[in-house]
């Protein structure tokens, strides 16, 4: 018998076409510095908060007559309508972090969060009233109070600045 007929040798493949040049990404844009604050957010938020002044510290407390200082900022913020983060002093710096409204320490304005702490976890923050002060609900030996900012070296370097 005849030897059969060899298979046609495979097509050498086609040429790639050229694939079309990607567009250029955008040069990345440092990020806006936080708006200044809103005056009437500002007002609503320590109008809110000078109205606790007196009242008892109570951790994990969220008013209407105890707090602890987060339940107090987060309330003052509710007030005027602006989330600020949760119920914890290091979540609020966070919420603010990623929402691209710190600023330095030395740029703080009246409305701004002051956090205490560092590395990541912060056990304090208070509004900042101007002048060097502060409204805080500092501990259960004291009540709601307007007080000078107290420096024990760990107050964070950023101020959170919850509007704009």
């Amino acid at each position: 018998p005849a030897p059969a007929p060899a298979a046609p040798a495979p097509a050498a493949p086609a040429a790639a076409s050229p694939a079309p040049a990607a567009p250029a990404a955008p040069a990345p844009r440092a990020p806006a510095a936080p708006a200044a604050p809103s005056a009437s957010a500002v007002d609503t938020a320590l109008s809110f908060a000078t109205q606790q002044l007196g009242d008892r510290y109570v951790l994990g407390g969220s008013g209407p007559n105890q707090w602890d200082c987060s339940g107090l900022t987060k309330a003052a913020y509710a007030a005027a309508g602006i989330y600020i983060g949760s119920h914890s002093a290091t979540n609020q710096y966070r919420t603010m972090a990623n929402q691209g409204r710190l600023v330095p320490f030395s740029q703080a304005q009246r409305g701004d969060l002051v956090f205490w702490g560092g590395g990541g976890d912060y056990y304090h923050v208070a509004l900042y009233v101007g002048g060097g002060k502060i409204l805080e609900a500092p501990n259960p030996s004291a009540p709601v109070r307007i007080h000078s900012i107290w420096s024990a070296g760990d107050v964070a370097p950023y101020v959170g600045r919850p509007s704009g």
